[in-house]
């Protein structure tokens, strides 16, 4: 087994190798990390996760006590993206196809969530929180591989909102709106030229 282990873990087309040394940060923090810079592009998430930019290897939301960590923008869900201004969608909510959600939601989604509950919190205490871009055709802020770490931003709102009606049964269900501002002072976002 352990013989199988190290096989699969040397296998860099499975796993990023930097998540098996020992620079990951052992506890979440919020605000900046050292162990990356503003614009740092990974090949996968497992490259942010290793270095304590986005923890989840899935969720979009990483949450936290006071707020949540970070956020990961993947192209997948229907967010606004205008580089120093963001509106993130919420999680929860959709069909679950093996581990994939559909896109489509077949319920409301909930604040009781508790990565949804995170970003709630994040307005009251104004924690920063990191964004990680994934590739996303339909932004120009978005890397065309890979994930970047573009920094800093604060929660300002949310509100709910109605979804688009699904596909089969029609019917719109709610969806939580969360509204993130760049905090200034960083380095500028990078953009995707055509």
């Amino acid at each position: 087994m352990e013989a199988r282990r190290k096989s699969l873990m040397e296998n860099a087309a499975l796993y990023d190798p930097s998540v098996f040394e020992n620079r990951r940060p052992t506890v979440d923090v919020y605000g900046a990390v050292k162990t990356a810079r503003v614009g740092q592009v990974w090949e996968h998430r497992t490259g942010a996760s290793a270095a304590g930019v986005h923890r989840q290897s899935q969720a979009g939301i990483s949450p936290g006590p006071y707020g949540a960590y970070s956020i990961c923008l993947s192209g997948r869900y229907n967010d606004e993206d205008r580089g120093d201004r963001i509106v993130y969608t919420g999680t929860g909510g959709q069909a679950d196809d093996f581990g994939n959600p559909t896109g489509h939601p077949t319920e409301d989604q909930s604040e009781d969530h508790p990565m949804n509950k995170s970003l709630i919190m994040s307005t009251k205490t104004g924690k920063p929180v990191r964004v990680l871009r994934g590739p996303d055709p339909r932004s120009e802020y978005a890397p065309k591989m890979g994930y970047r770490y573009d920094g800093l931003y604060t929660v300002r709102n949310w509100w709910t909102d109605a979804s688009k009606p699904h596909p089969v049964t029609k019917r719109s269900f709610a969806l939580l709106k969360f509204e993130l501002e760049r905090v200034s002072g960083q380095p500028p976002l990078a953009r995707r030229t055509v």
